[in-house]
Formats: C-alpha cells, structure tokens, sequence
C-alpha cells in the first residue's frame, strides 16, 4: 500500500492550487506514492489521485494558514510577533485580520499570475507577512528593534533599524524561491 504523509495529503487537499483559480473548478491532482512492503522496503510506484473538494477560492485562504514545516511556520510567527502586534493596535484586532487576509490573498494571485495552470498546490503565509512588515515599515519608519546578535560565541543585545529586518526577511524568501517545496515563496 502507499503511504502519504499527514502533510503531502493537507497540502494537496487544502493548499491553493493556480489552475482551479484559473478554470474555477476543483481539479483531481495525480502524484506518485511509494509502495512499500510489511518491512517498509520500497516495492514500486503507484499513482494516487486525490479529488479536491474545497472550493478553489476558499484554497486561497486556507493556505494562508497552511505551513510547509515547523521552521516556516516559527520564521512567520517570529515577524509577526515583532511587527504584527504594533500593526494591530494601530488597527484594531478585525481590521488588522482583514489587512493580513487581503495582503495574504493579494499575494497569493500574484503566485497565480507567474504560474497561471500550475497545478502544484502551494501553502504559507509569507505574502500576509510581507504586508504587515510593509504596513510597519510606514508607519513606524525610523523604529529600532532589540536584537539579539550572535558574534561568534559572544551574543549581545543590539538596536538595529527595522528596515535591516525587511532586508534579512526578503533575503530568506529569495534564497527559497525554486525550492521544491509546496511553499509560494515568490509570492
């Protein structure tokens, strides 16, 4: 029998798929699984076809939720734990829900217009966050950040510019575009 892992089957299930976007349906996604024996050798390949019975547009946001590991979901928590909380109490809790899920949606079709019938489901939150660290970057411009700096096995406390924050954040994001991950990293 195959074996799917918990996260493959979510991603597949719920992330956003461009083409469904694109032709408005939910499409039926093949990909190869792993056949392995009672001693969990390898034996073969078999195909796995999986309906998608989420709505195409409720997959934007569902993805939005969706991390593709720990790592990914902790890089995310971390900037909008520094520059989230600030956004919302400019905002308000229900506007500042409605900025992340339009900055998250927003660049989710930007995924969509490099990758019009892709039909590779993609998940993260990296686009909403990218909009909050926009917003704080207008609104608080000149803002210091306490950091913790690591020089060889010295760590110190340092203020840095919230703008060096911005530039480590897109760096991180441009090291991962072409990955092969599920992640919309270009987004």
């Amino acid at each position: 029998q195959g074996i799917i892992s918990p996260l493959t089957y979510h991603i597949y299930s719920r992330g956003m798929i461009p083409r469904e976007i694109t032709g408005g349906k939910p499409v039926f996604i093949r990909f190869p699984v792993a056949v392995k024996d009672a001693f969990g050798n390898r034996v073969g390949v078999r195909e796995y076809v999986l309906e998608r019975e989420v709505n195409p547009f409720v997959s934007i946001f569902n993805s939005l939720f969706m991390h593709g590991s720990l790592l990914h979901l902790l890089g995310n928590m971390l900037f909008l734990w520094i520059f989230g909380n600030n956004i919302e109490d400019r905002l308000g809790p229900l506007i500042f829900l409605l900025f992340y899920l339009v900055c998250g949606a927003g660049a989710a079709l930007i995924h969509l217009l490099f990758n019009w019938n892709s039909q590779i489901p993609v998940i993260g939150a990296s686009g909403a966050v990218a909009g909050v660290i926009g917003a704080y970057l207008s609104l608080f411009p000149r803002a210091q950040v306490k950091t913790l700096v690591f020089i060889f096995f010295c760590i110190t406390l340092v203020d840095l510019p919230a703008g060096v924050f911005l530039v480590v954040w897109f760096i991180f994001q441009l090291i991962n575009i072409g990955s092969a991950s599920h992640i919309a990293w270009f987004a």
